[in-house]
């Protein structure tokens, strides 16, 4: 059967010290070769794999590459011709700043990456139609649970086995890095963001981050980084956790 085999984000090359310093960080939980990272799965036999890229692109972009060749891209960018500013209070910092900072705390892990399309009306159009062009390759969810008009998609990594209908896909199993699809309505900045676990409290690092966006229902903290691409992009620190949570899209996938 054809799966997804690899969603790969794809960067500007322009700045070599901001690439040193981001793919060092991640390295722990991935493999790195020249300006890029492949994240580690929690299960070898799991699809997709996450990359980052660097390289030749004047827009950022979101690839997913199939089993087959196939691939289908995306540009992250603002298509609306909207301008709206954020809600939320937050000042962006440089990489290197944030990981003076955050080298306080221990990364234990990364839980996702996404991307956010800003819109403002519905579900983006290129989200609904990644939805029918990726689904049935991969375990793809929406989440609230049953909400098929939910604005947030999700990719679990599973097997083959399971992404084909042949084994039955265990919820309990840690599934990282999931990915996240976003269409965003609070904002017309587009935004790619890591979802990363750190030791150490959510109340420890308040003091540390105090230009980050604190959501104190979720324990975690959206620190925003400063960049050449014209997008935000986002670490989200959250506390560590030994339990997945997967099971939240039990029965729910969209096939």
């Amino acid at each position: 059967m054809v799966y997804l085999k690899q969603v790969g984000y794809k960067l500007s090359n322009n700045n070599s010290q901001f690439i040193s310093d981001f793919l060092n960080y991640l390295s722990l939980f991935g493999e790195v070769s020249k300006n890029e990272i492949v994240l580690q799965l929690s299960n070898k036999a799991f699809f997709p794999i996450t990359s980052i890229l660097f390289t030749e692109v004047n827009i950022p972009q979101v690839s997913f590459v199939f089993s087959d060749g196939r691939s289908v891209s995306t540009n992250i960018t603002n298509t609306t011709n909207l301008s709206k500013r954020s809600p939320y209070l937050y000042s962006p910092i440089p990489l290197e700043e944030f990981i003076k900072r955050v080298g306080l705390f221990k990364l234990k892990g990364i839980d996702h990456t996404g991307f956010n399309l800003p819109y403002f009306k519905g579900i983006h159009p290129k989200i609904l139609e990644l939805r029918e062009r990726v689904k049935k390759g991969c375990l793809y969810h929406t989440f609230p649970k049953h909400l098929e008009d939910a604005p947030w998609d999700f990719i679990l990594p599973g097997s083959p086995e399971e992404i084909s209908g042949e084994a039955e896909i265990n919820y309990s199993l840690n599934r990282k890095p999931k990915i996240e699809i976003v269409s965003f309505e609070k904002s017309s900045t587009p935004l790619i963001q890591l979802d990363i676990q750190l030791e150490g409290s959510y109340e420890g690092r308040l003091k540390i981050f105090p230009e980050a966006i604190r959501v104190p229902e979720m324990r975690n903290l959206w620190v925003y980084i400063q960049n050449d691409y014209g997008i935000d992009v986002c670490f989200v620190l959250n506390e560590v956790s030994n339990k997945d949570w997967s099971y939240h899209f039990a029965k729910d996938r969209l096939f």
